[in-house]
């Protein structure tokens, strides 16, 4: 049944009547019946109006993404995607030094929301769901605190299935619960900058830079010698005059070796840094950007990209073959 549509949808030629039928199939709950290479292919060509290609034949960075959920079968993202597990992951790769600290201690995890102490934590500190990024709430002054609805909310972290957003398989192995980490933002309240980082197999490919994610969020692109970008996603608006509000970090080439080392034995990952004054913090690690569905302007960018990934490793199933 996908296959027809499949051929349907690029008969259509052009991508908001992709979207356009996508919305329909959900309407008709078809979508929920496709097998997952069927919901894979078909999302990339209705959301991010890419056709389902190798790098060899023309593909992009979401090709990749959409092809390493499919088929590179491995314990390694449910352990990067596991806001606990990754700690012991990041530390015996480059150390502990890079993480940022959790609170009340290094150990303190929480399965019920009623049971955070309040009274442990900081006047500033983050709070967020071990499981699923966007979930977390910032704190800035605890006594303006409503802490009943943190609470309620920590708790439909706890009943949220992320998995089911864009069949990210990663995200249903892992069990949702509650950690608290020292905010590292400025005396101002703001994030540092958010490093992100795309790599593949320990090769650094290039990177963004996400400002102000909560409050007038903009995103600039750099190669990994922190050349600026002429490039943009469709999720989030580019930073205008780049060149007056950022420049190289001192620790650029720390964060590459960073990012080299965490990526390691994966074929493509996004490693999310910060960097706070001179010192680096790890964010994350995100195995499937965007669901893969996030589209790079120009494209030829993004089919660059995905010529250099260093994907060799992996290819000798018959399933890449396939694909």
């Amino acid at each position: 049944m996908w296959r027809v549509l499949y051929v349907t949808m690029i008969a259509l030629c052009w991508h908001y009547p992709r979207m356009a039928l996508w919305v329909v199939l959900q309407k008709l709950h078809i979508v929920d019946k496709l097998c997952d290479e069927g919901y894979h292919k078909l999302s990339l060509l209705a959301f991010a109006n890419e056709i389902y290609r190798m790098p060899c034949d023309g593909g992009g960075i979401n090709s990749l993404i959409k092809w390493q959920l499919l088929y590179w079968h491995s314990a390694i993202p449910a352990i990067g995607c596991d806001r606990v597990a990754v700690r012991d992951y990041v530390k015996s790769k480059v150390g502990y030094d890079v993480l940022v600290p959790m609170l009340p201690n290094d150990t303190t995890v929480w399965d019920d929301p009623n049971k955070v102490d309040f009274s442990l934590l900081p006047e500033r500190f983050v709070l967020k769901c071990t499981n699923g990024g966007g979930m977390l709430i910032i704190v800035l002054d605890k006594s303006k605190l409503n802490i009943d609805k943190a609470r309620k909310t920590m708790q439909k972290w706890i009943t949220e299935k992320p998995a089911s957003h864009y069949r990210e398989f990663q995200y249903g192995l892992v069990k949702n619960r509650i950690i608290c980490e020292q905010f590292i933002g400025g005396a101002d309240g703001k994030s540092p900058f958010d490093y992100k980082i795309m790599c593949s197999n320990g090769k650094p490919l290039f990177a963004w830079i996400d400002f102000n994610r909560f409050d007038g969020h903009t995103r600039l692109f750099v190669d990994t010698n922190f050349n600026i970008l002429d490039c943009y996603t469709s999720f989030v608006p580019k930073l205008k005059k780049p060149t007056s509000q950022i420049k190289k970090p001192k620790s650029w080439t720390q964060m590459l070796e960073v990012a080299s080392k965490l990526s390691k034995g994966i074929p493509i990952v996004r490693v999310d840094l910060y960097d706070v004054c001179g010192k680096i913090y790890f964010g994350e690690l995100t195995f499937s950007p965007g669901g893969g569905l996030e589209r790079i302007f120009p494209f030829s960018c993004s089919q660059k990209w995905a010529r250099q990934a260093d994907i060799s490793s992996f290819t000798g199933d018959d399933n890449w073959i396939k694909s």
